[in-house]
């Protein structure tokens, strides 16, 4: 995908914590939600932007120690593989525009995938800069229903983004 040709109405709904759809949602739904996802298998979910998603799955854990199966594993991972954090991403845009995952819970699988990619220098995965970046992080950060996974991971690339 060229992020140059997305239209940036799209991008900015995506990235628009505060969407209309925000009421619907407890924190304790929110929550499960996330810790749900955050479980999910691969294979399933990512089938839909990848249709060989096993495939490129077994070709990714043939070098690993430990096999990358869920997004969790994948954004809290040291060394995340840049082709999945693409389809996470992706993942999390088509979701949002389907209206299939809570606003909330598409906008930070996005910038989740952002993060778990410049943890690893390629910031070849957005082209948001990092202050647009930084404003994102400190939205998310305000939800009270964050797991403290992703809490101590999005503070993380905050603090390095304020670092310079």
């Amino acid at each position: 995908m060229d992020i140059g040709k997305t239209d940036s109405r799209a991008l900015s709904r995506l990235l628009d914590l505060d969407g209309q759809f925000s009421a619907e949602w407890t924190e304790d739904e929110l929550s499960g939600i996330l810790k749900h996802q955050l479980a999910a298998p691969l294979t399933f979910d990512l089938e839909s932007v990848a249709p060989d998603i096993e495939d490129q799955l077994q070709q990714i854990n043939a070098d690993q120690e430990t096999p990358i199966e869920t997004f969790a594993d994948v954004l809290f991972h040291t060394q995340a593989p840049l082709e999945l954090t693409v389809l996470i991403k992706e993942f999390a845009k088509q979701q949002r525009d389907a209206n299939c995952l809570t606003d909330q819970i598409a906008s930070l699988l996005y910038v989740a995938t952002i993060c778990a990619a410049l943890r690893n220098g390629d910031r070849s995965v957005s082209s948001l800069d990092d202050p647009s970046l930084l404003k994102n992080i400190q939205q998310l950060l305000s939800f009270s229903w964050l797991d403290n996974r992703t809490r101590l991971s999005l503070e993380g690339t905050a603090k390095d983004l304020q670092a310079g």
